[in-house]
């Protein structure tokens, strides 16, 4: 009788664990929104790039293989569109509801935009990251993750006080899901790529 009152006590606790989390989480259309954000820039600046690099990649690949690269560049921009998503809704778990899951769309769509931003400069000066030590390329993600975190309450703050402010974000957050139906199917065609290849 104790196992089974002990068993019967864990699983009651990881239920309560379970609704817990899950009133803590965002909503469908929330979460769609935000990820729209995020996918916006991913592959918006990844379409950029590659549309760059296509003439001189014609000049000594195939028309076959320009694809097969393009393939692989938009499932590495829906993976890493996933990373960013997964980072704003663990930050919506670690924060207190008042802060971030009552303002999930505008808190996630502002974290979004500032991470895009910065992995823009990133990118830009990609060539300084091959000259870091290992403990600063420890370091600058770290930052990152810290000034992510601070922002939070901060961001939370400005769109409590300016409400245009927040329904502007919230209005071009939700307008921004067209690109998510445009885009994931792209990413997914690309991840169907690089299994084939990697399979075949």
């Amino acid at each position: 009788m104790d196992g089974a009152k002990a068993w019967e006590g864990i699983i009651l606790t990881l239920v309560k664990l379970s609704n817990s989390l899950k009133a803590r989480l965002p909503s469908g259309q929330e979460a769609l929104a935000v990820f729209s954000v995020i996918v916006f820039f991913a592959f918006s600046w990844t379409l950029y790039r590659v549309f760059w690099w296509v003439p001189s990649w014609l000049e000594y690949l195939s028309i076959w293989s320009v694809l097969v690269i393009i393939a692989y560049v938009l499932a590495f921009a829906l993976f890493e569109s996933l990373a960013v998503f997964s980072l704003v809704v663990i930050l919506g778990l670690l924060f207190p509801q008042k802060y971030f899951k009552d303002q999930f769309i505008v808190q996630g769509s502002a974290l979004s935009v500032l991470l895009g931003v910065v992995a823009f400069l990133v990118q830009r000066k990609v060539s300084l990251i091959y000259r870091l030590e290992l403990w600063q390329t420890l370091a600058y993600p770290a930052m990152i993750l810290i000034g992510a975190i601070a922002l939070v309450p901060i961001i939370s703050f400005v769109f409590k006080r300016f409400n245009r402010l927040s329904h502007l974000a919230l209005a071009v957050a939700e307008r921004m899901t067209i690109f998510a139906y445009l885009y994931i199917p792209m990413g997914l065609i690309g991840v169907l790529v690089v299994i084939a290849r990697n399979l075949w």
